[in-house]
């Protein structure tokens, strides 16, 4: 790689590191404000517009943390580097009120090394978890009037892993690899509730600050395997297991009257709780994905050969096992085991850029993606499961020249989540992502040893 393309890519990591310490918030939903938040579907942009759906997939010019055992196969001596950022557009309607909200926020640091030919390492910084809403409520009480609820919630957990594979087969027939992940998670959420008394009651307003600090390791593992059935067709299957988590927690609660809404002055504490032993259970849960993988005939003038996959994907989560444990009082989930369902499908002209020996139109070696992914979280509310259908598209494009193997990808999805029945809210949401790729030039081999200088 140039010292000038290195300068870029130190400035640009710079950047985005500025960016992750200024805000972490991923989410506005008024159901983050359950269990650990929204979870992070740990999907890097180039896969994001495939539904989400990549335990399945494995391409030498990407790195893929959802499937750990896809490490072994990055080319040896081009590590691949992503970096990735990722922003948040949400309109929420109810039956009264319509409101919007966005948010841009840091998404991936991500780094896969190609240590020998049939093994990788990969080390990683992502957000795990993140939590975002501001509701807004009025109940009349008949001996005191109407009173006004305010709920917030902010914060989020994050993820900072390190994960090996290893390839127990590697031939022109059969690929087949397994890998894990290990991750510490830490981080913290706030919940603050607050309560408006009508000026005519006599009664102080209460606001109510709950505060939640959580730390701990989590390991998954993965399976990889790609096998040829027809002379161009391959088939294509992952699996992977996120193992129970048991981390460490505590939390800080604190309770005041004040008045004046504007400046919330404090007249009196009314409760102040500090909890240092704590714990919370991670529930496991269990991915799979099967797919296949098509090439067209070669060339015979440019060596051009197209490729196609399509890709299906189904995680089940037992979220009903999740709970919370402070001081020995513990709080069982009210959440229902969830699942998720992706279909995804990629499409790229001209994908042997490798064997070329000329220059390419740009969008002949583009990466096209497209995807569907329909969710259930497990959380049921006021007898409604909360469901989300959303639809995805993708785009990779070769930066500094057409033969370049590195990238600027991107990625959208649109779609929506909850419903607006028994006074329930429904989100119509657009998340984009935006990441590159970095991978040293084709004529540029690293961590090789050199007989001659």
């Amino acid at each position: 790689m140039k010292l000038k393309q290195k300068s870029k890519l130190l400035l640009f990591v710079h950047i985005l590191l500025l960016n992750k310490a200024i805000t972490q918030q991923t989410v506005i939903s008024p159901y983050s404000r359950y269990g650990l938040g929204e979870i992070n579907q740990n999907t890097l942009t180039p896969y994001a517009g495939m539904g989400s759906g990549s335990v399945g997939l494995c391409d030498s010019f990407f790195v893929n943390p959802a499937n750990p055992a896809t490490y072994a196969f990055i080319i040896r001596h081009r590590p691949v580097f992503d970096v990735g950022t990722i922003g948040n557009y949400t309109q929420l309607k109810s039956n009264s009120a319509t409101e919007s909200s966005k948010t841009f926020a840091f998404k991936n640091l991500v780094l896969g090394l190609p240590i020998a030919q049939r093994w990788g390492l990969c080390i990683g910084l992502s957000p795990y978890s993140s939590t975002g809403y501001n509701v807004k409520y009025n109940d009349e009480l008949p001996t005191l009037g109407t009173v006004r609820y305010e709920m917030l919630g902010n914060g989020g957990i994050n993820r900072v892993f390190g994960g090996t594979s290893v390839a127990i087969l590697n031939n022109n027939i059969s690929r087949l690899s397994v890998g894990v992940n290990v991750s510490y998670l830490y981080g913290n959420l706030n919940f603050t509730r607050k309560a408006f008394m009508p000026a005519s009651s006599g009664i102080y307003n209460t606001k109510i600050v709950n505060s939640r600090y959580v730390k701990g390791m989590m390991y998954d593992a993965g399976f990889f395997y790609h096998g040829k059935i027809k002379p161009r067709t391959n088939l294509i299957a992952g699996t992977t297991i996120q193992l129970p988590a048991q981390i460490k927690a505590s939390q800080e609660m604190l309770a005041y009257t004040f008045i004046n809404q504007n400046t919330e002055a404090v007249l009196d504490t009314v409760n102040y709780t500090l909890t240092d032993n704590g714990k919370i259970l991670i529930p496991k849960n269990i991915a799979y994905a099967l797919g296949f993988e098509f090439f067209s005939k070669t060339s015979k003038n440019t060596e051009k050969q197209s490729r196609l996959i399509i890709t299906t994907q189904y995680k089940t989560m037992e979220w009903n096992k999740y709970y919370e444990e402070f001081e020995g009082l513990k709080t069982d989930s009210i959440l229902k085991n969830g699942l998720s369902l992706s279909m995804g499908v990629q499409y790229t002209p001209f994908h042997n850029i490798a064997n070329a020996n000329y220059k390419l139109k740009i969008w002949e070696v583009s990466t096209y993606r497209m995807g569907l992914r329909y969710a259930n979280s497990g959380l049921e509310l006021n007898n409604h499961q909360i469901t989300e259908y959303g639809i995805s598209f993708g785009l990779s494009v070769p930066i500094f020249n057409s033969m370049s193997f590195s990238s600027l990808n991107f990625a959208i999805e649109t779609g929506k989540r909850g419903t607006m029945k028994n006074n329930l809210i429904m989100e119509n949401y657009v998340i984009y992502s935006i990441g590159i790729s970095f991978i040293p030039h084709r004529n540029d081999v690293w961590f090789f040893k050199r007989k001659y200088d």
